[in-house]
Protein backbone atom coordinates (compact mmCIF):
# COMPACT_ATOMS: atom_id res chain seq x y z
CA UNK A 1 0.00 0.00 0.00
CA UNK A 2 1.92 3.18 -1.19
CA UNK A 3 -0.77 5.39 0.31
CA UNK A 4 -2.94 8.18 -2.00
CA UNK A 5 -3.27 6.93 -5.48
CA UNK A 6 -5.63 4.25 -5.19
CA UNK A 7 -9.19 3.72 -5.95
CA UNK A 8 -9.75 3.93 -2.17
CA UNK A 9 -7.90 3.94 1.18
CA UNK A 10 -7.74 -0.21 1.57
CA UNK A 11 -6.71 -0.70 -1.99
CA UNK A 12 -3.50 -2.45 -1.41
CA UNK A 13 -1.79 -1.08 -4.98
CA UNK A 14 -1.31 2.24 -6.52
CA UNK A 15 -2.36 2.60 -10.40
CA UNK A 16 0.66 2.50 -12.76
CA UNK A 17 0.07 5.95 -13.86
CA UNK A 18 0.24 7.07 -10.44
CA UNK A 19 3.15 5.51 -9.55
CA UNK A 20 6.73 7.44 -9.40
CA UNK A 21 9.25 5.81 -11.62
CA UNK A 22 12.25 8.36 -12.13
CA UNK A 23 15.16 8.44 -9.29
CA UNK A 24 14.73 11.85 -9.01
CA UNK A 25 12.19 14.22 -9.37
CA UNK A 26 12.78 18.45 -9.57
CA UNK A 27 9.57 20.58 -8.35
CA UNK A 28 9.26 24.79 -7.73
CA UNK A 29 6.68 26.21 -4.88
CA UNK A 30 6.04 29.98 -5.29
CA UNK A 31 4.35 31.30 -2.01
CA UNK A 32 3.15 34.91 -2.21
CA UNK A 33 2.22 36.78 0.94
CA UNK A 34 -0.83 39.37 0.31
CA UNK A 35 -1.05 42.68 2.29
CA UNK A 36 -4.33 42.11 4.60
CA UNK A 37 -6.99 45.19 4.42
CA UNK A 38 -7.71 46.70 7.66
CA UNK A 39 -10.52 45.58 9.40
Amino acid sequence: HMGVGGDDSWSQSVHPEFLLTQPHYQYQLTLRVKASSPQ
